[in-house]
């Protein structure tokens, strides 16, 4: 037994237009699953990427930084970095080890902290936090440009313990403003 729909003209044109939209997602799906081909070598034309645009403002453009930038909020804190360390040797900065997860072997973390024209007067200093409670603070002892280590130990007599477990912290400040704060955690 056949159905007649009524005649409706409004309702066979939206009935029309799910179909359309149907199809059209339909293909959409079809040429996705397509792999394209690479052009030959011989073939590809780069000459639209050669440079040479004579079009550049170059009164308003600006060279893009040939080091990257940590977001920091504070232009001369290119980056900041964590790393731990098991080495009696204090800083021992041991770039691949660079977690915010610390063993329970940890003797120091040990945080990078890159300046770059840092401005006269800047009072830039890390506090070192186990849990709620200060542990430590460090300032910065020479005011050039680079990498800059601050390291957290915990001393018996001569020798290093390792760092007791728990969620830690460090605040690097310049003065009293917050610059950035690197949360982690030391075992368990």
């Amino acid at each position: 037994m056949s159905k007649v729909l009524p005649a409706d003209p409004a309702g066979g044109i939206a009935v029309a237009g799910v179909v359309l939209l149907a199809l059209t997602i339909g293909c959409a799906r079809a040429e996705t699953g397509q792999k394209l081909q690479p052009a030959e070598p011989a073939t590809a034309n780069w000459d639209a990427f050669a440079g040479g645009n004579g079009a550049t403002n170059t009164v308003n453009s600006r060279a893009v930084p040939v080091t990257s930038v940590e977001i920091t909020g504070v232009p001369y804190v290119r980056s900041v970095k964590l790393a731990w360390s098991s080495s009696e040797r204090v800083p021992t900065y041991e770039i691949e080890n660079q977690t915010l997860r610390l063993p329970a072997e940890t003797r120091q973390a040990v945080l990078e902290v890159s300046i770059v024209e840092l401005p006269s007067g800047a009072d830039v200093r890390v506090d070192w936090y186990h849990g709620d409670k200060l542990v430590f603070s460090d300032a910065l002892s020479e005011n050039f440009d680079g990498d800059h280590y601050f390291a957290l130990v915990k001393r018996d007599g001569g020798t290093l313990e390792r760092l007791p477990a728990g969620e830690y912290r460090a605040v690097v400040h310049d003065g009293e403003t917050e610059i950035k704060t690197v949360h982690f955690q030391v075992g368990g």
